[in-house]
């Protein structure tokens, strides 16, 4: 009978000597493999396998560096372990080696690379699309592209853009805004860019193709500088600046430039306007028609249309009397932070108490009624922030639990209902939570980088590929 060769041959990961019909091998043996992994800045776990003909160790690692599911008796055998790198939102990208060592034989070396942390710092929601600031300095958008508001150069109006996409045109952007249809981004010198619906000069700027013409492309906004905080309304936008006075731009039609000069009509302003007679102004909120500002003293002034008391004055008045320029809201002070809905607006006070006013037909100001209320009133206590949405509010307790009540058609609060709230509830799943916005829907983003969206997906606002909507809230994949 012929003699059979030797062979080398590599089974599963092994070197092995094969001879005739017996097989053993050549020394003893580890291989970890894959060779190469790349792990995220989330602390998700990836696997490894590890195959060993001897007993083994493993070598020093870097601390950011974890390995679960390592048997505490390390012998012969083939292993599935799981490797994940700690949470950094500083990171600017981490490399480091891992060696696994068979006892009297070879190392086999896993190379990993952490991405550097690129994630979410702030998001924003309008009238069927979404808006995402990464810590790279760039913006995403995703939803409904009416008048290009999703930002990518393009207009074919409606078109549903169902994840997130970037925005072009844009770079070290440190804030962002969404108006009803028309979109905001305010970067690291104190620019403020606009892109979307131009109908009513929201954009602040001539189009090239006329006023009324919408830009699907980021474009500065002119004549304004040092600016430190943006807002969007219906049809209008605003701007806080270094020096402490509010700016405002687009449709006057109810006096919410605040300059005194409301024409009654939908005749486009598309150069800002400094708001008469406010000075040390800290936050500034833009709702559907009207805007607040928080000021240094902790009171409260608002202007525009009044015509469900969001205004605060304790009166109201029809669209054919709105209030064209800044007027301090009632009985409030003590204020620390504000929120302007549709309709409705809120303020936290230094004491933690949320007070709300305005209108109440889906219960969005929290006292258990459906009645319109002309000055503030208590909803809430041991609360940290507070946010307004269209025609629904969220507050963040100091215990870290996320509330929610107003409007819930489309399961917008969350609370795996589609049953309107007039009265605080709690939305379960989310913790952590740093903001909160959105329109019919619902974006919330969590201290770990992470956005959760809910509610209204019609557009495919909520980012996550398809246009059902959610009653819970849902984690958006990292993008």
């Amino acid at each position: 009978m012929k003699k059979k060769s030797l062979l080398t041959t590599l089974i599963t990961g092994l070197l092995f000597l094969s001879c005739d019909n017996y097989t053993f091998p050549l020394l003893p043996l580890i291989y970890a493999f894959p060779q190469e992994i790349t792990l995220d800045d989330l602390g998700t776990k990836q696997n490894i396998t590890l195959e060993s003909t001897t007993t083994w160790t493993v070598l020093d690692f870097p601390d950011w560096i974890t390995l679960h599911n390592v048997p505490e008796i390390k012998e012969g055998g083939k292993f599935h372990i799981q490797i994940s790198a700690e949470q950094n939102h500083k990171s600017k990208g981490r490399y480091c080696e891992i060696s696994f060592q068979a006892t009297g034989g070879n190392t086999s070396v896993i190379k990993v690379w952490q991405r550097p942390y690129i994630n979410v710092l702030m998001v924003a929601g309008g009238s069927g699309y979404s808006l995402a600031l990464k810590s790279d300095s760039t913006v995403w958008a995703w939803g409904r592209n009416v008048y290009g508001v999703v930002g990518n150069g393009s207009l074919p109006n409606n078109a549903i853009v169902r994840t997130p996409s970037k925005v072009n045109n844009l770079a070290e952007v440190t804030a962002i805004a969404a108006g009803n249809t028309h979109a905001l981004a305010l970067n690291e010198k104190g620019i403020v860019w606009a892109w979307g619906d131009n109908l009513y000069g929201q954009l602040g700027r001539y189009n090239n193709m006329g006023r009324e013409r919408p830009n699907p492309t980021p474009q500065r906004v002119v004549s304004l500088l040092d600016v430190t905080a943006i807002a969007g309304g219906l049809h209008h936008s605003l701007a806080l600046r270094e020096d402490g006075t509010v700016w405002a731009w687009g449709n006057n039609r109810y006096g919410q430039l605040g300059n005194s000069n409301h024409t009654g009509s939908d005749h486009p302003h598309p150069t800002p306007v400094q708001v008469a007679g406010l000075v040390n102004v800290t936050a500034i909120a833009a709702g559907y028609n009207y805007c607040l500002a928080l000021m240094s003293d902790g009171t409260v002034w608002a202007w525009g249309d009044n015509r469900y008391g969001q205004l605060g004055t304790g009166s109201h008045f029809g669209s054919h009397n709105p209030r064209p320029i800044p007027v301090q809201v009632q009985n409030l002070s003590g204020v620390t932070a504000i929120a302007a809905g549709s309709t409705h607006a809120l303020a936290l006070k230094e004491d933690g108490t949320v007070w709300a006013w305005g209108e109440n037909n889906c219960g969005q100001i929290g006292d258990h009624t459906r009645y319109n209320r002309f000055t503030p009133v208590q909803v809430l206590s041991k609360v940290t922030e507070v946010y307004a949405n269209y025609q629904n509010s969220f507050a963040i307790k100091s215990d870290d639990t996320v509330l929610g009540w107003g409007r819930n058609n489309f399961g917008q609060l969350g609370d795996g209902t589609t049953t309107h709230r007039s009265t605080p509830v709690l939305i379960d799943r989310l913790s952590e939570v740093m903001a909160i916005s959105g329109e019919l829907h619902t974006l919330a983003l969590k201290s770990n980088g992470t956005v959760w969206v809910w509610g209204r997906n019609n557009y495919g606002q909520l980012g996550i590929g398809n246009t059902t909507d959610r009653i819970v809230p849902v984690r958006l994949r990292p993008f």
